[in-house]
């Protein structure tokens, strides 16, 4: 287990321990956002962050579940979670300017090699994120030493229909984060590798993240 691993599962560790003292909502309370009503499927996972302040929402009081959420803005989250010392960014990609928001978090995740640019130069920050390449950051964030065969990921994405679409650069780690229940499919016979990610989906997989990590 390298330094960066034993940082995240002390950090997760932590988390799960901040999510058990998150209070139930009883039926009738106000929501901590009032477009994630408590029948709203991802509903516990943003309360407990958002009440963590691990996830924040707007100012006019929604989460905005649905709204899909960038590249830029994943890669911000998730390396503001392990807290690790920012790299500079030097420039690597013509999309991506020094000195904006999002550059030094870019900067550390790729040198962490949780995600990568495009082969023309380019990050696309501003583009929404795949469920694909969410499952490939987390995946890369909990490597451990012991990787799937070939044949285990085939059996493993073989029960989406959709496993074809899966983008070959993909299928390992997603196979991974399937396995360990970190991620799951959009219902249990379709991945959708190639939809944006959501907001909830997100909070969803952090919180998940929280649970299993957290006990190990």
């Amino acid at each position: 287990m390298n330094r960066f691993t034993k940082k995240l599962f002390v950090l997760f560790t932590a988390l799960s321990m901040l999510l058990l003292s998150v209070p139930t909502f009883a039926e009738g309370d106000q929501p901590v956002f009032k477009d994630v009503p408590a029948n709203h499927w991802a509903s516990e996972y943003i309360e407990a962050l958002a009440l963590g302040e691990i996830l924040t929402g707007y100012s006019d009081g929604t989460f905005k579940p649905e709204k899909s959420i960038t590249r830029a803005e994943f890669t911000t989250l998730i390396v503001s979670l392990i807290d690790e010392e920012l790299s500079t960014y030097e420039g690597d990609f013509t999309d991506v300017k020094a000195g904006e928001w999002h550059a030094n978090y870019i900067a550390t995740a790729v040198e962490y090699g949780l995600i990568a640019g495009y082969s023309d130069e380019t990050f696309k920050p501003n583009k929404s994120i795949s469920r694909a390449e969410m499952a490939v950051i987390m995946s890369r964030l909990f490597e451990s030493e012991t990787n799937l065969t070939a044949e285990q990921t085939t059996q493993i994405l073989s029960q989406f229909k959709d496993n074809a679409s899966i983008p070959s650069w993909a299928k390992a780690d997603l196979a991974k984060v399937v396995k360990s229940g970190l991620i799951s499919g959009m219902s249990k016979t379709e991945f959708s590798p190639n939809s944006t990610a959501t907001r909830a989906q997100a909070a969803t997989v952090i919180y998940r993240a929280a649970e299993i990590y957290g006990e190990e």
